[in-house]
């Protein structure tokens, strides 16, 4: 599964050349991993448990990332776009963005979901490399003392179920650090594409990346994001290609649409507002755009919306 999700479009491009041409140099493989783990931080937004009887099925729509981990039981999961995984007691499902989750019991089963979000104003960090999901099977046989962390997780963070202050902060580092040993294990048990390496070890095209999620009103030309990660433009779009997956237009109509779906979600904008902050010139242009990724125009995904994730209270 690729990082982000293709999106044909027609967006102009300028051609022109800048800046140099070095290859990039190879970093150890434990120095990328530390780098990546390292640049990984979010927001814990809610804790549940959820137990299902044999048979029982549920389908609900999250925000943001997050994750399952079955304590007890089998059955499977299917998630956005993807076809039904078998797990059972001990496995770990990770998902990295906005997502549609089913779960079917195939034996009593209980499951603790975590759901978080990047924290305001974060950088691009190595998680947007990573696929929208990830199942680490046997994560409690890996990793025992991890999952006495998520056994114990749930709203508040103490044994009674009561609010303690400075609750939210610490589940959310534990969240973080959970999420951590998981994507470690993910890629020790030789699970971990080598492209979200190579996102982490060629820091120029990381670079461009910023810059396109920092200032999402620019029109970003081929030339532009070249100049930001000191390369030529022929160069830069190849590189680009082999370490994203995808061409620069399309990864920046792809965020472009994350963006405007949690404007959708959190605020009362005007369509028109909307497609002038994620840096479209019309309404018309940016509709067809949000249609195109979305598979609706913008106010009927309004109505469709998903409902927010569980808070932790």
């Amino acid at each position: 599964m690729n990082r982000i999700e293709m999106v044909r479009n027609r967006m102009g491009v300028d051609v022109a050349e800048a800046g140099v041409t070095d290859a990039p140099a190879t970093m150890n493989r434990d120095d990328l991993i530390d780098r990546a783990l390292g640049s990984i931080e979010w927001d814990l937004t809610g804790t549940r448990r959820v137990a299902l009887h044999t048979g029982e099925l549920i389908d609900q729509a999250h925000t943001g990332a997050g994750f399952s981990y079955v304590s007890a039981g089998r059955g499977a999961i299917r998630l956005s776009g993807t076809n039904w995984t078998p797990i059972e007691a001990g496995d770990l499902v990770v998902v990295t963005r906005d997502h549609r989750r089913r779960i079917r019991a195939d034996a009593s089963m209980s499951t603790v979901d975590v759901s978080f979000s990047r924290p305001p104003g974060g950088r691009h960090s190595a998680i947007d490399a990573l696929p929208d999901s990830l199942v680490v099977h046997r994560f409690a046989d890996h990793e025992p003392h991890m999952t006495a962390l998520i056994d114990d997780m749930k709203h508040g963070w103490s044994p009674a179920g009561l609010r303690r202050r400075g609750d939210a902060v610490i589940c959310g580092r534990i969240a973080t650090t959970l999420l951590s040993v998981a994507l470690r294990l993910w890629i020790e048990l030789g699970c971990g594409a080598d492209r979200w390496l190579q996102t982490v070890e060629d820091p120029r095209i990381g670079q461009a990346v910023d810059g396109m999620h920092s200032d999402l009103t620019r029109t970003w030309s081929v030339d532009d994001l070249a100049r930001l990660a000191t390369m030529s433009r022929s160069a830069f779009a190849a590189r680009f290609r082999e370490v994203v997956g995808t061409t620069p237009a399309s990864y920046l109509t792809a965020i472009r649409m994350e963006a405007a779906r949690e404007l959708l979600r959190t605020e009362d904008v005007t369509v028109t507002e909307l497609a002038y902050r994620v840096g479209y010139s019309s309404d018309a242009g940016f509709s067809r755009a949000f249609r195109r990724h979305t598979g609706v125009v913008p106010s009927r995904w309004r109505t469709q919306r998903p409902e927010p994730s569980p808070s932790v209270a």
